[in-house]
């Protein structure tokens, strides 16, 4: 379990990542005739995150003109091949922020939550 100084550290990181990294999009998010630039504006902006980010700022979930979309920011090793050791250290972290609609949120998740139940 991470402690609150870890949290807090992975939560500056996440921010300055938020502000100065490049963003993944997927096909749909690229098909839904929204600019990615209004996308990126929009997780740049963010000042009130969803409670499910566990404090760490690497998660939340925006509308522009009607369409649902969210975030997330994951934690890999520098050459992303493998998760990072450690989040709260930025010198053994790759950031990498996503966007996806709604839509393949829900899907992703129902399937995590399916694969985890089989095991």
């Amino acid at each position: 379990m991470k402690t609150s100084e870890e949290t807090a550290r992975i939560a500056k990181l996440n921010d300055e990542c938020r502000k100065n990294d490049e963003i993944r999009v997927t096909q749909k998010v690229f098909d839904s005739g929204i600019s990615i630039g209004k996308i990126w504006k929009k997780i740049r902006e963010v000042e009130i995150f969803d409670e499910d980010d566990g404090g760490e700022h690497d998660f939340g979930s925006f509308e522009i003109e009607g369409q649902s979309f969210v975030w997330t920011i994951n934690y890999f090793s520098n050459d992303l091949q493998y998760a990072s050791p450690d989040p709260s250290d930025a010198s053994v972290t790759k950031r990498v922020i996503a966007s996806m609609t709604v839509e393949e949120w829900d899907k992703a998740a129902i399937k995590h939550i399916s694969n985890r139940n089989l095991r």
